[in-house]
């Protein structure tokens, strides 16, 4: 939840939510509400604080699946609020919990689903169009080193071409977005595994990297109507 443009993830299996049927004379459970974690994945926030706002949103959707991730990553909120520092929701424990909370978004909260193969050389699957709207993305790494993928909406009047904004994105310091590009969200696949990324689309010109933190391996645009 908590965006940048390198997010790690980890690969987990999304779980189906069982609801527990009430027992008499005792009082019903509480009804999942899984668009809670959808509403709370969708707010991105930047901060600490919204991000200690969003998992109490997420754990308001009484998931049972994600529950003792959102709790374990509750305290590591809190204290980051508490310290001012985002280190604590930085930690690879944080980020596991995190891959779950988006593994499950892939799985319940995206109108359309993409899934992608990245190796060493490439990065396939993902189609030339995509309709507004919510969106999912799975990559997959096949290659022996870590990768991230990304997607970047571009200016309409934005005349380069996919590897020439590639380029630029990699040229430009560090927590700032190249002119006429914005970042629309991103996921990190550790060698081996998979991770998982979850955006809302609208329409326009998108372009869609897979790389690794100092080149990209590949590239391409997709048009969103």
């Amino acid at each position: 939840m908590y965006q940048k443009i390198i997010v790690a993830l980890v690969a987990v299996a999304a779980v189906s939510v069982g609801l527990v049927a009430p027992v008499a004379g005792a009082s019903a459970p509480t009804k999942a509400n899984p668009q809670k974690v959808c509403q709370a994945v969708a707010s991105q926030p930047d901060s600490p604080k919204q991000e200690l706002k969003a998992i109490r949103l997420a754990q308001s959707g009484n998931v049972a699946a994600l529950k003792q991730a959102l709790v374990a990553m509750e305290r590591a909120a809190q204290k980051a609020v508490k310290t001012g520092k985002s280190a604590p929701t930085e930690t690879k424990a944080y980020n596991a919990n995190l891959g779950k909370v988006f593994a499950f978004a892939y799985e319940e909260c995206a109108d359309q689903q993409v899934e992608v193969t990245a190796t060493d050389t490439s990065c396939d699957g993902f189609p030339a169009t995509l309709d507004t709207g919510t969106f999912g993305v799975k990559i997959t790494n096949q290659g022996a080193n870590d990768q991230f993928f990304g997607v970047l909406t571009v200016a309409d009047d934005d005349s380069r071409s996919p590897q020439e904004i590639v380029d630029a994105l990699y040229a430009t310091p560090d927590g700032q977005d190249p002119e006429g590009i914005s970042f629309v969200t991103g996921a990190d696949a550790p060698k081996g595994a998979s991770g998982f990324a979850f955006g809302t689309l609208e329409a326009g010109r998108h372009v869609f990297v897979c790389g690794s933190e100092t080149a990209a391996i590949g590239s391409g645009e997709f048009t969103v109507a």
